[in-house]
């Protein structure tokens, strides 16, 4: 389920897709150079950390965007992973983050904090090296009957002083936080363990709009 969409200076493209997740690499023409996933069974064997692989179906990797050097790949997880279980994972308000560095395969984690648990965020667009714009939202209407929208706003975020979570051992379910997965800590926990999220600064909420925003 192909989503995010990010076009390199040389004319080729970078697509993510939500069920590997995949990143996906093809040349001007549509050929296909490399396909990156948490597995390493896609083309050129490159692979995102592993812990990714607990996605929630369909609601994996949705944004995705480029730095501006194009050295980066940034790929944003639409909901929490479920990790270690569904039942922990969509308890969690926890957003990841992943860099990609085109050269070397490095990558690193950020955590992005939503504003509720539930809310989701399906697009990323680099202005820097570290700043970016970001779509969090829920899945409603405004002006519902019921269950009507509360949340349709952009975010200016920034990376340059947050936390990176990666597992250095790169384990099915990511880094410990005292015993702990990410998904798992509580705002307090995290805090505790000294994970810094990236930086909010609200750009626009699309539900104040003139003429209101008619769209999920």
């Amino acid at each position: 389920d192909s989503e995010g969409l990010a076009i390199a200076t040389d004319g080729s493209f970078w697509i993510s897709d939500e069920y590997g997740p995949h990143i996906l690499h093809v040349d001007a023409t549509g050929r296909t150079i490399e396909r990156i996933n948490p597995f390493g069974s896609g083309t050129g064997g490159r692979r995102l950390p592993l812990v990714l692989a607990k996605r929630r179906p369909n609601r994996g990797m949705e944004g995705l965007t480029i730095s501006p050097d194009g050295k980066t790949i940034i790929g944003m997880m639409q909901s929490p992973l479920d990790n270690p279980s569904t039942a922990i994972g969509r308890a969690s308000n926890v957003l990841r983050i992943v860099t990609f560095d085109i050269a070397s395969g490095a990558t690193k984690q950020y955590v992005y904090e939503t504003d509720a648990v539930g809310f989701l965020s399906s697009e990323i667009s680099a202005i820097s090296a570290t700043a970016f714009l970001v779509l969090e939202r829920d899945q409603a209407f405004q002006g519902a009957a019921t269950g009507a929208a509360v949340q349709k706003k952009i975010y200016k975020i920034d990376v340059a002083a947050a936390t990176d979570v990666s597992d250095p051992t790169d384990a099915a379910v990511g880094k410990l936080f005292g015993g702990k997965v990410l998904e798992a800590l509580t705002p307090a926990e995290r805090v505790a363990n000294g994970i810094v999220p990236v930086t909010k600064t609200l750009v626009t909420d699309l539900l104040q709009l003139s003429g209101g925003y008619p769209h999920d």
